[in-house]
């Protein structure tokens, strides 16, 4: 796992069950995090790469499959975050056979939608899976 991993699990506040089937995890970036780096020097905004990395590690959180990211299939943003906002991810996973699933996620922040995801994704039982 690497540094930029590391960091959005531990930008993971909490993970469980939604309602219907649904996962809920909230994330909040502080402003050290590393993704902030560099996006953009003075005026901080999380990349979009770390919210799809979060849904894979809201995916992932105490289970013993490893999630990899196959595809994004769509993904929209629309509204900047800035450090220290916290963010409410619920996604939905739908299995798609041979340890293939399609989630679709949907990330607000104070009520406020912030983006829609939908990305192909694959487990891996033996946690194995690439990084």
């Amino acid at each position: 796992m690497n540094r930029l991993e590391q960091d959005i699990r531990a930008a993971l506040v909490d993970v469980g069950p939604g309602e219907g089937g649904e996962r809920i995890a909230r994330f909040v970036f502080p402003p050290g995090f590393l993704g902030f780096q560099g996006h953009f020097p003075g005026n901080p905004v999380l990349p979009g790469v770390c919210m799809i990395q979060a849904v894979l590690a809201a995916l992932t959180d105490g289970a013993s499959a490893r999630v990899s990211l196959s595809r994004i299939v769509s993904a929209k943003w629309f509204a900047p975050v800035k450090p220290g906002e916290e963010l409410n991810f619920v996604t939905r996973e739908t299995p798609a056979g041979e340890g293939k699933a399609v989630v679709k996620a949907r990330v607000t922040c104070g009520g406020k939608r912030v983006a829609e995801l939908a990305l192909d994704v694959v487990r891996d039982p033996a946690g194995k899976g690439t990084p």
